[in-house]
């Protein structure tokens, strides 16, 4: 059962079940997002709590409670994580994603409900309502304009994610700076995928003046024009040819980020040696350029991603010291019998720490993982529910859609019924970019007044 809550009189509690549209950004949050960073809960309370709407939804976040008697979290009460075995505090659940943590562990219907937490974390559940939600009872909110994020984890399709009102999909410009034209068809492709993945445009920037340049002097021509989404400038061109000592083949990441923890890639690079492409299949080479897109966007674990923890101290558990839960539910729920999700604990830089682990997605399936590090001849590619969920929590402004992820385990025959954004690739043969790529320098945090 939930447990006795206080009366509508008695509290001073947000509607847990409310929520409302940012203005810059367009991103559907909760009370809790007013005072959730504290260094700018003052020009959000101010910005939004004029609201009427808000305002009487979110007093407590509002800061006006006046004389009213709290409903309060118990004192250092701990309960343990479901997918990590973690003990933490009633704050975890306003942390990230506080819809879905209360959710899981707060109500009823959740998949880790316990009557202990709804009681100890009373407050940060939102419980402190008259009708707080229930298995049986939706809760009664504001309408709100979405956008939705489709509901995770969950094993089968889920509903389509909406952007709000007059919110435009996605962008990703690729622009070609170099001369060789042959693999423009694959970045097209791997473009296609990932925007159908991330559905919902975010903030859009310009540096129009001077000398700037969204690709920080790495090609011979400047861009400083406006961005839509991300740019993605590109180039196919000599490094070191088919070198067996080096054997460089290329460097790809984010350059500028909407300036917080958690922002977005505003643009990014993708050089490649082409020789080694030339040498290459069709297949192996889009497979190596969609996996380096995915790392433009914020795949896995980067340094400017909300979920980043650091594998110095030797943990490579996803997410130990980030709070960040999704992508392991995810994990859990395929139920692989190997134990929690881990990063990549071995090779250099760029590649320890910042794929998945490859023994976290067995050959034994008979599929392997796009984000991984690692490509064996014949073992389909699939971009999981997991690598989705990590865009979901990792990047703040993205709205994401799970049900562009592939099947997994994928069959070598599923893989290769489907087209079109829904292809899974097969390498031709075994290989690995652990190693081969260069590392770029970390991106540029990009200010708020560089927005349109």
């Amino acid at each position: 059962m939930i447990p006795a809550r206080l009366t509508s009189a008695q509290t001073c509690a947000d509607d847990s079940a409310f929520r409302f549209v940012t203005k810059n950004t367009g991103v559907t949050v909760n009370c809790a997002w007013l005072n959730k960073n504290k260094n700018h809960s003052a020009k959000r309370i101010s910005m939004y709590c004029d609201d009427p709407s808000i305002k009487d939804a979110c007093p407590a976040g509002c800061g006006d409670c006046g004389g009213a008697i709290t409903c309060e979290d118990t004192n250092g009460f701990m309960f343990e994580l479901n997918f990590s075995g973690k003990n933490v505090g009633c704050n975890w659940l306003l942390g990230k994603n506080t819809a879905k943590r209360t959710g899981r562990y707060c109500v009823e219907s959740g998949s880790f409900f316990d009557a202990e937490i709804a009681d100890g974390c009373v407050a940060s559940c939102g419980l402190c309502e008259d009708d707080a939600p229930t298995a049986s009872t939706a809760p009664a909110s504001t309408p709100v304009s979405t956008p939705e994020r489709t509901p995770a984890p969950t094993r089968g399709p889920t509903a389509a994610t909406i952007c709000p009102n007059g919110k435009s999909p996605f962008t990703i410009t690729l622009m070609n700076m170099g001369n060789n034209t042959k693999f423009d068809a694959a970045f097209a492709s791997a473009k296609a995928k990932w925007e159908s993945i991330i559905k919902c445009n975010v903030d859009d920037y310009w540096k129009g003046f001077g000398d700037f340049d969204w690709f920080n002097g790495r090609f011979s021509e400047p861009f400083n024009g406006g961005v839509d989404g991300v740019v993605i400038g590109f180039s196919m061109e000599y490094i070191d040819g088919i070198d067996e000592e080096f054997n460089t083949l290329g460097s790809a990441g984010a350059v500028h980020v909407r300036g917080h923890q958690g922002g977005s890639p505003v643009s990014g690079i993708m050089v490649f040696d082409e020789d080694d492409f030339a040498s290459m299949s069709k297949n192996d080479a889009e497979i190596i350029i969609l996996h380096e897109m995915g790392h433009i966007l914020g795949l896995v674990n980067l340094k400017f991603s909300a979920c980043f923890s650091s594998c110095d101290s030797g943990k490579f558990d996803y997410g130990w010291s980030s709070d960040c839960s999704l992508a392991s539910d995810e994990y859990n729920a395929l139920n692989l019998g190997v134990g929690n999700l881990k990063v990549e604990n071995d090779g250099g830089e760029g590649t320890m720490c910042g794929h998945w682990e490859e023994d976290s997605f067995p050959k034994s399936t008979g599929s392997s993982e796009l984000m991984t590090g690692f490509f064996e001849a014949g073992f389909a590619q699939p971009i999981t529910r997991v690598t989705i969920a990590a865009l979901d929590e990792g990047i703040e402004d993205y709205v994401v859609d799970y049900n562009a992820a592939n099947p997994y385990p994928n069959t070598n025959a599923l893989a290769f019924k489907v087209a079109g954004v829904s292809k899974v690739y097969i390498p031709d043969t075994t290989f690995t970019i652990r190693d081969r790529m260069i590392e770029l320098p970390p991106p540029i945090s990009v200010v708020q007044g560089n927005k349109v």
